[in-house]
């Protein structure tokens, strides 16, 4: 009897320990879902300013994913234990944590490198070259009008200054960006013979190239200062120092916040491939 009733206690002793070791992984389980939550509704608020494209599909997607690990967390991770005992499985085990250290690390850096870029205030008398976006019909969209707005003020206060407005005219847009953009400046009090249009670039790197083409072929000075948002000055600089030009600061336009997350991760992947393959 004595028998009995010890190994009673020592079992319901032994389910109230795992019961108690248990409950800290619920309580980071659980964190670890409101946080994921609130991460793929960051990711999810773009489409409320009507901006669909395969980033915010891509990185919402990949949120969802993670939450959905989190959730069914208990029954992945018997899958996970069956794995590790596999050599296959500590192979795949080693290299995901290799590439999750490494995109963590490469991370780090990058947002380091875009925030230095970002409060590096322009010195005057510069040329400036203000990077293209999208416009909606004959006016610019919210980002590329903040960039402007930068480039207005800068040019107020440093009136020998000249700018290359860079952008062409996209699949769903009915002018060229740089065209709206030299309108917008007009109708701001900047004189048109100060402005100048690279009207034919798609992309960053076009921006910065064509620019860097005007500006010797129109004499201007090749202390440049770049206008963009926060999150696209480092690689916006690094491409005019690639083109011979002198970066002096930069006018950054501030990102509003339901945009941050999408755009500092755009640009992430961004440098991470400048970094890598130098594209």
């Amino acid at each position: 009897m004595l028998y009995k009733k010890g190994a009673a206690f020592l079992a319901q002793d032994e389910k109230h320990m795992k019961t108690k070791t248990r409950r800290p992984g619920r309580v980071i389980r659980f964190i670890l879902i409101l946080l994921l939550s609130v991460v793929t509704a960051l990711f999810l608020l773009p489409l409320t300013w009507h901006i669909h494209n395969a980033w915010v599909v891509g990185f919402a997607g990949c949120c969802l994913l993670a939450l959905a690990c989190a959730v069914f967390w208990p029954r992945l991770k018997k899958g996970l234990k069956k794995l590790w005992k596999t050599k296959v499985g500590k192979v795949l085990y080693a290299l995901a944590g290799l590439v999750v250290l490494f995109a963590a690390g490469m991370f780090v850096a990058a947002s380091v490198h875009m925030l230095a870029a970002a409060y590096t205030a322009p010195e005057p008398d510069a040329t400036l070259i203000v990077l293209g976006a999208q416009v909606q019909g004959d006016h610019p969209s919210l980002l590329l009008a903040d960039r402007l707005n930068q480039a207005v003020k800068y040019m107020r206060q440093n009136p020998g200054s000249a700018v290359v407005v860079c952008g062409g005219q996209g699949a769903d847009e009915h002018y060229t960006e740089a065209s709206i953009m030299k309108e917008y400046l007009v109708n701001k009090g900047i004189g048109a013979s100060r402005i100048y249009e690279d009207d034919t670039s798609a992309n960053t790197r076009e921006n910065v190239a064509n620019a860097a083409g005007i500006i010797r072929a129109q004499g201007l000075s090749d202390r440049v200062v770049t206008v963009t948002q926060e999150f696209h000055q480092y690689r916006s600089q690094q491409y005019a120092k690639g083109q011979g030009l002198t970066v002096v600061g930069g006018c950054t336009a501030r990102t509003p916040f339901a945009l941050l997350p999408l755009y500092w991760m755009r640009e992430y992947a961004g440098i991470s491939r400048y970094w890598l393959m130098g594209l």
